[in-house]
């Protein structure tokens, strides 16, 4: 006698009045999976290209120090294996004629050759910003600029505040608004005779910061402190989580509602075989053995179901990896969508459709031996 596992499958592969709604179901199911990792792996692509590209122009890392010589910290750095850059930073005005703008101003050492990859191969004497604050105050290449420090003050002829003219050495583009916005690049040695202090307050970090670096940190200075980038831009980061969350939520909603689909096409399944059930009993099988046997056949048909799903959305990932073309509009810093697989998007692929479609299948099995005796099914013939 063949198992209740093996007669489910068979049945509904093989019988004349194959089951259109479950196929239907099934299809919904593989859909739901396909379109969770699809969706998971682009927009966490892009949202890994917007923070990899906030992370090169201003590091995975920051360390907040109040020190002259900062070698030290460079060396730790580079001794596990970090590229650092050591700097002033504080918030200063930019003035061109009678436009002022609030900015950020890098104090570096231009001879370091660990500066942000954007802005490392231009040789700067003065100043460096991005055309779009360039574009805001109307300055070119060669324009002079004030830099004005309304915290400090000279008391000749009343509080005067301090200010530096520089010129602008060149232009450039990084691709992430809040730095094109308000981030100005100049030599350390300007920012100090503005400020009249010849000290570093920074020192960015590039790779991975592993706790071994941060002990060895805080036994080489105590009042260090070190903010990843993450801490530093909670409100961005908080909003990508969220975006991630309310998607894979929309999209696990998704398989609810398919699964509304395979409870309907579930008890309609059971209906019409009830009868050869009926038949597996008189022959001697028990009830107890057929309900196991549905059992392994829906938590089969749902985890088949999610490994198809997700084997196709891995396919067409890769096709869209290796031959996407630019389909974005020229306003797009990423021309094409950027795929990113994660073994978490994997796993939440695979085991929410599996999770869900067989929660609502078992609640179907439950109604299907509420709703039928086999003995007075027997009787009624």
């Amino acid at each position: 006698m063949t198992s209740p596992t093996s007669y489910f499958f068979h049945y509904i592969m093989h019988a004349k009045t194959r089951q259109k709604l479950l196929f239907l179901a099934i299809f919904g199911l593989v859909l739901s999976s396909f379109a969770l990792i699809f969706m998971q792996s682009t927009m966490g692509g892009l949202q890994d290209k917007l923070m990899g590209r906030s992370k090169r122009m201003l590091g995975d890392a920051v360390v907040s120090i109040d020190q002259v010589d900062v070698k030290p910290y460079l060396d730790l750095a580079h001794k596990h294996g970090l590229k650092a850059q050591a700097e002033y930073e504080i918030e200063l005005l930019i003035r061109h004629k009678s436009l002022i703008r609030p900015v950020i101003v890098h104090g570096v050492d231009t001879e370091n050759p660990d500066l942000p990859e954007v802005i490392r191969h231009y040789n700067f004497k003065e100043l460096l910003l991005a055309r779009d604050l360039a574009h805001q105050i109307d300055v070119g290449e060669g324009s002079q600029v004030q830099l004005i420090s309304p915290s400090h003050v000279d008391s000749f002829l009343g509080d005067v505040p301090r200010f530096t003219s520089l010129y602008v050495d060149t232009l450039f583009v990084s691709d992430v608004p809040e730095v094109d916005m308000a981030h100005v690049w100049v030599r350390h040695r300007s920012v100090a005779n503005l400020v009249r202090v010849l000290k570093f307050n920074r020192v960015r970090l590039w790779g991975d910061v592993k706790p071994s670096f941060i002990e060895a940190l805080i036994s080489l200075d105590s009042s260090a402190q070190l903010k990843t980038w993450e801490q530093l831009n909670q409100t961005l980061h908080w909003a990508l989580r969220l975006e991630s969350g309310m998607m894979i939520f929309l999209f696990s909603s998704m398989t609810l509602l398919v699964s509304l689909s395979i409870t309907t096409g579930l008890l309609i399944f059971f209906n019409k075989v009830k009868g050869d059930l009926a038949a597996m009993w008189i022959l001697g099988r028990s009830e107890s053995d057929m309900v196991l046997g549905a059992r392994r056949f829906l938590i089969l048909l749902n985890v088949l179901a999610s490994i198809a799903g997700l084997f196709f959305g891995l396919g067409a990932l890769y096709l869209l990896k290796r031959y996407g073309t630019e389909i974005m509009p020229d306003v797009f810093v990423d021309r094409k969508i950027p795929v990113l697989i994660t073994p978490q998007g994997i796993l939440i692929s695979l085991f929410v459709p599996i999770f869900i479609g067989t929660l609502f299948s078992w609640w179907s099995l439950r109604q299907f031996k509420r709703e039928v005796n086999f003995l007075s099914y027997v009787r009624g013939f």
